[in-house]
Formats: C-alpha cells, sequence, structure tokens
C-alpha cells in the first residue's frame, strides 16, 4: 500500500513537469530588475611597482565605514525563449590617512567595478 502511494505521488509530480514544459513561451516582455547587497570581505596582497608588497586583511564592517559608493544590480528582459541578462557592481572606498614617520598625510581611494552579460535560451 505504502508504495503504491509513493509511485502515485512521483507519477503525479513527473507529469506535472512534463505540463509545465509543454506550455508556449510567453510571447510579450518579461523584465526582472533586483538590486542586491553582499557582505565583502578583502584578503591578500598588494603593491604598486618596486615598493614592497603590503598584506590586506578587511572585514565587512571595516568596508562599509569606508564605503563611500556601492551597487549591484542584476536586469533580465526575456521574450519567448530566448532572454538578455546583464550584472553589474561598482565600489568606492576611501580612507584618510594620517601622518606618522613615513608620511605627512594624505587619503587612498579604490574604485572596483565589474560588468557581465548573458544571452540565454
Amino acid at each position: 500500500m505504502r508504495t503504491s502511494i509513493v509511485a502515485a505521488l512521483l507519477g503525479a509530480s513527473v507529469c506535472g513537469v512534463g505540463e509545465a514544459r509543454a506550455q508556449a513561451p510567453a510571447e510579450h516582455w518579461e523584465f526582472t530588475i533586483a538590486p542586491y547587497v553582499l557582505m565583502p570581505t578583502m584578503q591578500g596582497t598588494t603593491g604598486i611597482g618596486n615598493l614592497p608588497a603590503i598584506s590586506v586583511d578587511a572585514s565587512a564592517s571595516e568596508i562599509f565605514s569606508h564605503l563611500q559608493m556601492g551597487a549591484m544590480l542584476y536586469f533580465q528582459a526575456k521574450k519567448g525563449n530566448w532572454a538578455f541578462a546583464t550584472d553589474a557592481i561598482y565600489m568606492e572606498l576611501k580612507q584618510d590617512l594620517a601622518p606618522d614617520a613615513t608620511r605627512v598625510s594624505g587619503s587612498v581611494t579604490m574604485k572596483q567595478g565589474a560588468w557581465e552579460g548573458f544571452l540565454l535560451y
């Protein structure tokens, strides 16, 4: 009896999947716009020219305390079986430097961006 119920449920779910695939694709445009947020961290080494490399280890709270501007956005346009999607991120960080034995004063700014585009079928 238990096997018959499981088999019936499994058969019903497979039939449902087949029916969903048999539907004709939409002939009107469908759009998705989705801003999102990530919790970034930075770890590694960095350097400039012949200067010695330094290590970087920044937590999400440290990064957000220096965030000047940030944006993340996913966009998709779909019609029928075809879709175009794009994903873009941008981040600008800034930190003022206090004078010490190695520098007078100043500030450091870092800008980072990435963009991806997709054609889907």
